[in-house]
């Protein structure tokens, strides 16, 4: 898993971790509560389906394997890259 680095005033953000220590919330996990679905959002916004549906397959997320697709000559090359996702997209669009 990947992670964001998110710069902050040090004294505001020593101020933030003292209070959340003093209600025995723990800044990394209030962090991630309040972030990890904005993130999720902001990401289905951002990338389309298709590369979404490729990404989460790469990453194993989704148990089904990814369709294999086949050259002109026949021969099987795996999984679509999402260069070739978004290329099917256009065509689509343009149809």
């Amino acid at each position: 898993m990947a992670s964001i680095t998110v710069k902050m005033d040090d004294t505001k953000l020593n101020a933030l971790q003292f209070q959340l220590g003093k209600k025995g919330m723990d800044f990394n996990q209030e962090i991630q509560n309040l972030m990890g679905p904005a993130l999720e959002k902001f990401y289905e916004r951002q990338v389309p389906a298709a590369v979404r549906e490729f990404a989460e397959a790469m990453s194993g997320q989704q148990l089904e394997q990814a369709p294999q697709t086949r050259t002109r000559s026949g021969s099987s090359k795996g999984a679509p890259t999402p260069k070739e996702i978004i290329g099917q997209e256009k065509m689509q669009n343009v149809r």
